[in-house]
């Protein structure tokens, strides 16, 4: 009984990614990351596509033409994003205001008893 060797050949498999606009490689060793379209999903190139300007860490990837189509779009989104700031600027400073009206009102009270 006891231990036997073996010999085992094995295969390795590689998946190879190309852009779809002009069927550059992407990826590999060096670069193992792949770029696909956050919206459409088809793989793209550093020339055929691009990181969004969105906030964080990891921003979404996206082919050209799905960028550019979304130009009108992101502007709506940064208008709306702009009034709603305000608007929550707005609220508190009115909440800051209503808190330090009653901590008056409450501060003449107690002086009067």
């Amino acid at each position: 009984m006891g231990a036997k060797k073996e010999i085992v050949e094995q295969k390795v498999e590689k998946i190879t990614y190309t852009c779809d606009f002009c069927a550059k490689k992407i990826g590999g060793e060096d670069w193992p990351w792949r770029h696909e379209c956050h919206i459409c999903g088809r793989y793209a190139c550093s020339a055929h596509g691009q990181y969004g300007d969105e906030p964080g860490d990891y921003p979404n990837f996206y082919c050209n033409e799905c960028w550019k189509i979304g130009e009108d779009y992101r502007k709506t989104m940064k208008e709306i994003e702009d009034k709603m700031y305000e608007k929550i600027e707005e609220c508190e400073k009115a909440w800051h205001s209503a808190a330090k009206s009653l901590a008056r009102e409450n501060n003449q009270k107690e002086k009067k008893i």
